[in-house]
């Protein structure tokens, strides 16, 4: 599997908190030589479902400001549960979602 056209938003989380804040800032990262924003390969989605990086990556159509689909990504106690909950109150919408458990939470 060769490279992936980058989708809109690709995000990393910094490696240190902020020192004041105890943070992580997302950034966009970008190859060191051209400032070029860097493409999503199979090795960062590797990095990522191992839980050694965080990636954020946004579906939203740059001219309709839409997207056909979300992830919500929940790492704290209860997650589960809470996910569970926005799952019942979008089915009351019409929006369909699958629910799944996560190492440290749960995927919307």
């Amino acid at each position: 599997m060769g490279p992936v056209r980058q989708p809109q938003g690709l995000q990393r989380q910094s490696a240190n908190a902020h020192p004041d804040t105890g943070r992580h800032y997302h950034y966009q990262p970008k190859n060191k030589d051209s400032g070029q924003p860097l493409e999503l390969d199979p090795a960062t989605v590797r990095k990522h479902q191992a839980g050694w990086i965080t990636i954020g990556l946004y579906a939203i159509n740059p001219q309709s400001q839409r997207c056909k689909w979300i992830a919500i990504d929940a790492d704290y106690d209860h997650a589960f549960f809470d996910l569970g909950k926005l799952k019942g109150e979008l089915e009351l919408d019409g929006v369909s979602a699958a629910l799944e458990m996560s190492r440290r939470g749960g995927h919307l």
